[in-house]
């Protein structure tokens, strides 16, 4: 009988256990890694507090769920954590624009630093 390796997933997702954290298993090890840091400023009281995937109606029947809402002492945001953009973000990203009136900040993982590359 042939042996088979661990099935991947059609993202290119880490498995599970290697995706835990705070209690829940996060959509990418990126996702999970930017919710740590998260709870870091918070502790620290740089931020006051965040939530992760809020629900967001961008027009009629069109909900939409980022990674995380952000709330600092000066200011409320989302953010959206992109390995790649897929087609249905490209979407997501015009129909904000024209419904939202909070930023949504994509961010990436480059060289171990998590860097916001758009305003939406």
């Amino acid at each position: 009988m042939p042996q088979y390796g661990r099935r991947t997933n059609k993202y290119n997702v880490s498995p599970a256990d290697q995706r835990r954290a705070m209690g829940r298993t996060w959509d990418s090890k990126m996702e999970m890694t930017y919710a740590l840091q998260l709870e870091m400023q918070k502790k620290a009281g740089d931020i006051i507090d965040f939530c992760c995937q809020p629900l967001v109606i961008l027009s009629g029947d069109v909900h939409y769920r980022p990674d995380f809402k952000v709330t600092t002492p000066t200011e409320t945001f989302y953010v959206e954590i992109k390995g790649r953009e897929t087609e249905r973000f490209k979407v997501i990203k015009k129909l904000w624009a024209a419904t939202q009136k909070l930023d949504l900040r994509v961010a990436t993982l480059k060289a171990g630093a998590f860097v916001f590359y758009e305003n939406v």
